[in-house]
């Protein structure tokens, strides 16, 4: 019954080819479909094989490779096909070799060449020096003969050798062209020297600027708030409260930083160069420090041409320097938060908040 069926699969593939012929668009779809039977029909093959005991050396089925008869054991004839591969592969390795070898002894005659040539050139740069110096010195003992041949035939100081330089025809005394061009030499050079003396004095203006100090607290007025320059602490760029020696109100200070830690007490700013020139970090009796430079190194805006409503008249109490001499300081309403109210600190212009209820 399967030969019957197998035959009768046959007649329906070779059916199905002619019809294929006729409609090319089914080509495709045709090849699938025989491709699909056919490796059906192939393993159907293999298995009748094997039930009429024909299997491997008397199977005939289409594309049928018999398996190996000695598995995991070369017979006299794969032996033999192995090592006529590995002849053909040990030829071509060698092959391989011997490119490798010539390119590699092409490269280093190259190499010997060019050293060869440079060396060439060394020497010829070498003699070239050589003769550059020996010519050097004909032509200046040539110079030297022609310079007396010229006073022999009287012809000195006009005489003609090659690189020569007629003497000053009024030694001692300047020709107008002389002086002219000593002039504009003087011209030139005064001008080089005002140019380099405007960046001399320049750098050094910058470097007293940058360089300032406040002036000492001892040698202030009577009521102006003493400045120091602020320090930070060693190893750290932590800006800290300012020493309490230094601040006018140490106990609204001790409120204010109440329960912070280090960097949460202060501000962490740094100063910034202010039209070109530095400001720094100073303490002048505040609790934190603050940027400042004194009004030689920047000069101040102090409003004095601003009219603002929320201005208001400066204590009656402050030092002298806050209303003269020239302008007066501008004061605020202070906004006091909870603890604190408005009140005067000795040595201030303005009202300011002070710890109270």
């Amino acid at each position: 019954m399967k030969l019957f069926a197998i035959v009768l699969a046959l007649f329906a593939v070779r059916a199905a080819a002619l019809l294929s012929v006729k409609s090319d668009s089914c080509a495709a779809e045709d090849l699938k479909h025989r491709a699909i039977l056919q490796n059906k029909l192939a393993g159907d093959c293999e298995e009748m094989c094997k039930e009429v005991g024909a299997y491997p050396k008397k199977c005939t089925c289409p594309g049928f490779v018999q398996p190996d008869s000695t598995p995991g054991v070369m017979t006299w004839e794969e032996l033999l096909a192995h090592m006529d591969n590995l002849v053909a592969w040990g030829k071509e390795t060698l092959k391989g070799w011997t490119a490798q070898a010539a390119a590699a002894l092409a490269q280093k005659k190259i190499v010997a060449h060019v050293q060869t040539a440079v060396e060439s050139i060394s020497d010829s740069k070498a003699c070239a020096a050589q003769d550059l110096k020996h010519r050097a010195q004909v032509q200046n003992k040539l110079a030297s003969a022609c310079l007396d041949m010229c006073k022999e035939i009287g012809a000195y100081p006009k005489c003609e050798c090659p690189g020569f330089a007629p003497p000053d025809s009024t030694p001692g005394v300047m020709t107008w062209e002389e002086l002219n061009e000593h002039m504009d030499n003087l011209v030139a050079w005064g001008l080089d020297m005002i140019k380099k003396a405007k960046a001399r004095a320049s750098g050094l203006i910058q470097q007293n600027r940058s360089q300032w100090k406040p002036q000492p607290c001892d040698e202030l007025e009577p009521g102006v708030p003493c400045t120091k320059l602020y320090k930070h602490p060693a190893g750290s760029g932590t800006v800290m409260p300012c020493p309490g020696n230094s601040q006018t109100r140490p106990d609204g200070c001790a409120a204010l930083f109440k329960g912070k830690a280090d960097g949460e007490q202060c501000p962490q700013i740094y100063c910034p160069n202010a039209e070109g020139r530095p400001m720094k970090l100073v303490c002048a009796g505040g609790c934190c420090p603050t940027c400042w430079a004194p009004d030689h190194v920047v000069k101040v805006d102090r409003h004095t041409s601003i009219d603002n409503a929320k201005t208001v008249p400066i204590a009656p109490t402050a030092p002298k320097h806050c209303s003269e001499p020239g302008p007066k300081a501008k004061c605020f309403e202070p906004r006091c938060d909870e603890g604190f109210k408005k009140g005067f600190v000795q040595g201030d212009c303005c009202y300011s908040c002070v710890p109270g209820f």
